[in-house]
């Protein structure tokens, strides 16, 4: 009751809820989404000319990554069969990671791939980068273990130098509130945010994605669960045809 809204990720926030992993023993029920924002596909990454190229070289290996990737991570190597507790991390903010497999003090870096990331851009264009792959079987089993967490593709060109599309686990970005939230306010900013979704893509451009649209598509791959939806953001919702 501290905040109104927050952004998260729905993976996050479905553990929060459930009081799983990192939430064990304490479950936050009263966080509801209100609708879907944008897709954050992340991307692994080292230095131009390294031998390592793709996900299953990496036990053993040095990844600098922030908490909550850790977690994905380890998904991603019991997907592709390798033992998670061979590959070390170390933890610290996305800007530090960056620096680190600059300076070699980590083989990868963990960073956000899309829609656009400045410190990957800096990577690129100053050192060099490449893209760890990930090979079918490994992303088709990630998948089904994971389906909030579902891989999607970094377009080749989004980077300098980067010639085929980057593949990483999905991060689906949702805007939150608090249950109590009054139903008339929540109306209002749903509202708000997706019929000035051009304006919020001057700013960042992810605010392109933020449309009635995302939230159509999180609803139908149980992204979003409606049954948890405020009421406030399922009357908006309902009035624009999205929800039955």
């Amino acid at each position: 009751g501290d905040a109104m809204l927050g952004i998260g990720m729905a993976c996050m926030m479905d553990r929060a809820r459930k009081g799983e992993v990192e939430f064990r023993g304490q479950k936050y029920e009263k966080v509801v989404p209100i609708m879907g924002m944008y897709d954050n596909a992340m991307i692994y990454v080292t230095l131009k000319g390294s031998p390592i190229k793709d996900f299953k070289q990496v036990s053993g290996k040095v990844f600098a990554t922030t908490a909550s990737n850790v977690v994905q991570i380890k998904a991603i190597l019991s997907a592709a069969g390798e033992d998670p507790n061979k590959t070390k991390f170390r933890v610290m903010s996305y800007q530090q990671a960056a620096e680190a497999l600059s300076d070699s003090n980590a083989d990868v870096a963990v960073l956000t791939g899309y829609p656009k990331n400045g410190l990957v851009d800096s990577l690129s264009s100053t050192k060099g980068a490449q893209f760890l792959t990930i090979d079918p079987e490994t992303r088709a089993n990630f998948d089904k273990q994971n389906p909030l967490w579902k891989m999607m593709e970094t377009p080749a060109g989004t980077y300098t130098g980067q010639t085929s599309p980057a593949v990483g686990p999905t991060y689906y970005t949702v805007l939150f509130a608090n249950a109590s939230a009054d139903e008339k306010t929540i109306y209002n900013i749903v509202k708000t945010v997706i019929e000035n979704n051009k304006e919020i893509g001057t700013i960042h451009p992810a605010g392109k994605d933020i449309t009635i649209d995302t939230t159509k598509r999180y609803l139908e791959n149980n992204i979003i669960d409606i049954k948890l939806m405020h009421p406030g953001a399922i009357k908006y919702f309902k009035e624009k045809g999205i929800i039955k």
